[in-house]
């Protein structure tokens, strides 16, 4: 996920609410070698995480990384995506990821949030397991099945923090004192950033992110799943209206452009009623997609016996005439 991979706070090497100075200082550092034409080397205070996969630093890229964690926002967005070390389990896994052993990272935050209860002492558990299972749905060695589980796993885990009260303190950890952030626009600035990670990397689907969502309560899920339900209504009219071109084109071809129809669009369908109930925007185009199903299997019958009538007529007609004759011989032989 690219958000984990290029984050800024692993180019610069250092934690989530690493300070302004402790970013500058780093930035300066990595610079000299850079110029120098050497590799940064990796010191026990590097949280760049080798074992996430390869980094090359550069001199524009780290112009880049000073200004994303220059702006709060920036900064905030970075962190959602990043590690954070708030007790001494964090502490203990970090060094495992430093170390390039992310089974056992994975075993202590998993130990940690394994009641489902978040709190004081596991909330930044929660933070960091998430961004481990986010970060799995890159690997190119998963099943879309293993992608989907990891992804469930990374949004459930970190929704879950995001809706308790201690996103708020990671708020005030990461920004200045200044910066505030309503707690439903925190989650929409994960999620918008999760889907854009998704379309980008090619992941999975968005249509999976909206099944996963669709499970899970949080403040900002109808806000937020209203773009969702409008590309699901848009691309389901793309495909009523491709179904009844394809009929009208060819009349013997309607029953084929109803199957299809119906294939290109039941799972968003599920998907849609998922979302939303039976509310009156899926019924609407539920209705859409039936009419269109249902003219498909009148055309497809009016065409097939339009085209058996005439030759019905004619075998009838021949049938008729045999029987004519067959009378006249009868009369003529009595």
């Amino acid at each position: 996920m690219e958000s984990i991979l290029n984050n800024p706070y692993r180019i610069a090497g250092l934690l989530a609410g690493a300070s302004a100075r402790e970013v500058k200082a780093k930035i300066k550092k990595f610079r000299m070698y850079v110029e120098a034409g050497e590799t940064p080397p990796a010191n026990d205070d590097d949280y760049s995480f080798p074992v996430l996969g390869k980094l090359a630093i550069t001199r524009e890229l780290l112009s880049k990384t000073e200004s994303r964690l220059d702006l709060d926002s920036d900064k905030m967005e970075a962190a959602l995506f990043w590690f954070y070390n708030a007790n001494f389990k964090d502490e203990a896994a970090i060094e495992y990821l430093k170390n390039k052993n992310m089974k056992e990272a994975l075993e202590i935050w998993k130990k940690s949030t394994s009641s489902g209860l978040i709190g004081v002492n596991n909330w930044s558990a929660f933070h960091n397991l998430s961004t481990l299972y986010l970060w799995k749905t890159a690997s190119a060695t998963h099943t879309d099945t293993a992608i989907t589980n990891d992804l469930e796993k990374g949004i459930s885990l970190k929704m879950k923090f995001l809706e308790s009260k201690f996103a708020r303190e990671f708020v005030s950890i990461v920004a200045d004192k200044t910066y505030s952030i309503k707690p439903a626009d925190l989650e929409k600035m994960f999620l918008q950033t999760v889907k854009r990670n998704i379309e980008q990397d090619k992941i999975t689907t968005p249509i999976a992110m909206a099944a996963i969502l669709a499970k899970i309560n949080f403040e900002a899920k109808d806000e937020f799943l209203k773009g969702f339900v409008q590309s699901f209504v848009s691309e389901i009219e793309r495909q009523v209206e491709a179904a009844a071109q394809k009929r009208k084109a060819g009349l013997s071809k309607a029953a084929d452009a109803g199957i299809q129809l119906f294939q290109n669009v039941e799972g968003r369908l599920e998907q849609l009623k998922e979302m939303r109930g039976e509310d009156l925007q899926y019924t609407s185009i539920a209705d859409k997609v039936a009419n269109e199903l249902l003219q498909c299997a009148i055309d497809n019958y009016n065409d097939f016996y339009s085209k058996l009538e005439k030759p019905l007529q004619g075998l009838v007609a021949k049938n008729r005439l045999c029987r004519q004759r067959k009378t006249e011989i009868r009369q003529k032989a009595h």
